[in-house]
């Protein structure tokens, strides 16, 4: 009996060195990511290290002024801070538009809200009003 206990123990610790060469870069750092959808119903990515999470890209439907509709696909975000308890709250600006996150990091998911403002290369604001997201987080 003791003979097979030793073989399982060299399986298992030959097991545990390959998934641990196995790891990825991002696995070693502690980058999680998580995918989901908008209200929307626009697909989102969103990348979480430690102390910090990001938009990574997403795509919003905004109401402009003067009746017209204007499409918005955004990325490249900066890391927001995630205070205790996993919450967070950004905005960024960028040339023309502005985007306000907020939201709470809970083990595998991601929820929160959006919102965009924007212009039409006529001046015309557009803006997106509040839009909640959940995430999860992806699978490796």
């Amino acid at each position: 009996m003791r003979g097979a206990a030793a073989k399982l123990c060299l399986v298992v610790s030959a097991l545990l060195v390959f998934v641990a060469i196995a790891a990825t870069p991002a696995q070693a750092a502690g980058t999680h990511r998580y995918g989901g959808k908008t209200a929307q119903k626009f697909r989102l990515q969103i990348v979480a290290e430690k102390g910090g999470i990001s938009l990574v890209r997403f795509k919003i439907r905004l109401r402009c002024r003067d009746g017209s509709v204007l499409f918005d696909d955004l990325s490249d975000f900066e890391p927001a801070t995630l205070r205790p308890g996993g919450r967070f709250s950004d905005l960024q600006v960028g040339p023309r538009d502005e985007v306000i996150w907020r939201g709470r990091l809970a083990g595998a998911k991601v929820s929160g809200s959006l919102r965009v403002r924007d212009k039409l290369k006529s001046g015309v604001p557009c803006d997106s009003g509040s839009v909640g997201f959940a995430a999860r987080q992806a699978r490796r």
